[in-house]
């Protein structure tokens, strides 16, 4: 199905929240590698039930168990329904992790194959009425989306997954994620829309998903540019210069899948660090201060 681009974020919030997803529609006719199939359960655990995945989203999806640490750790900050913002929404996995603690998501995507997806696994899981994917490019759009006058939404986290390029990513060596390269812009243009993102009052939480040989460095370079966005918009709120507010550490946990390292989950914003580790042990907490010369501090890679 074509479809124009929208113009308006209810039309971009419309385009796919109530679309029809069936089977025929999104079945792949490529093959799956063997190694991935039979890790689908532990991706989707009522995967026999009508999930639907690209061959890209094979190795690119959220896990369900690491969905599921991830939106503990916001329900652990926040006291009922949650507001997210998801960018990047792939297959769904991480928003269908939200919408199972009850938080309501925008799940944005520049593919409509992927809105298709996202509608469809929320609907396996009983979820759609609380995941509501927007077709749209997040470097672009998502911004006035956020900000447009049909939908003014401030959000209790933005979750961001971008694409890295294929699983042997890792094969580049160290990652400076300044450098990534995420379709036709750079780790650098996302890090942008972060700041303006606090900079409009659309959040102050982020989590973000990275390659596990990401370096400390570029981690510690987003944590503090972020942290003086957020610092700079607490002073205007509080009216008072002389706030003890420090955003300079970033909390960073690794995603473990049958003891290999998956991926980084770097925790940016106003997150409470004891909050985070009573959820998500594997959590570690550093600041651009600490003296790691290469990769994240949080135990061994494989």
């Amino acid at each position: 199905m074509s479809m124009g681009v929208p113009t308006t974020a209810k039309d971009l919030l419309l385009l796919y929240a109530k679309e029809p997803c069936t089977y025929s529609s999104l079945k792949e006719k490529e093959s799956v590698p063997r190694n991935y199939f039979s890790k689908r359960h532990l991706l989707f655990s009522r995967f026999d039930e009508g999930i639907q995945l690209t061959p890209e989203m094979w190795y690119s999806v959220c896990a369900e168990c690491f969905a599921h640490t991830i939106a503990k750790v916001l329900s652990s900050h926040i006291q009922g329904r949650g507001y997210v913002l998801d960018l990047f929404g792939g297959a769904g996995g991480q928003a269908i992790g939200f919408a199972l603690e009850g938080h309501s998501v925008h799940s944005l995507e520049y593919s409509e194959k992927h809105c298709a997806l996202i509608h469809n696994n929320a609907q396996v899981y009983g979820v759609s009425h609380l995941v509501f994917p927007v077709c749209c490019d997040v470097f672009t759009q998502a911004l006035r989306f956020c900000t447009s006058g049909v939908i003014s939404q401030k959000y209790d986290c933005v979750v961001l997954s971008p694409p890295w390029g294929g699983p042997g990513y890792w094969r580049s060596g160290d990652l400076d994620f300044y450098k990534l390269k995420i379709n036709k812009y750079k780790g650098s243009q996302l890090v942008s829309l972060m700041c303006r993102l606090v900079d409009s009052g659309i959040s102050k939480r982020f989590i973000l998903h990275l390659p596990r040989n990401t370096t400390t460095q570029s981690i510690c370079s987003i944590g503090t540019q972020i942290a003086r966005h957020i610092s700079r918009a607490k002073v205007q709120e509080i009216g008072n210069a002389q706030t003890n507010f420090s955003m300079s550490s970033v909390v960073v946990s690794e995603m473990q899948l049958n003891g290999r390292v998956s991926f980084l989950v770097v925790y940016i914003g106003c997150w409470n660090k004891q909050l985070i580790k009573n959820v998500d042990n594997q959590a570690v907490l550093f600041t651009p201060s600490d003296d790691h010369s290469s990769k994240v501090p949080c135990g061994h890679f494989v």
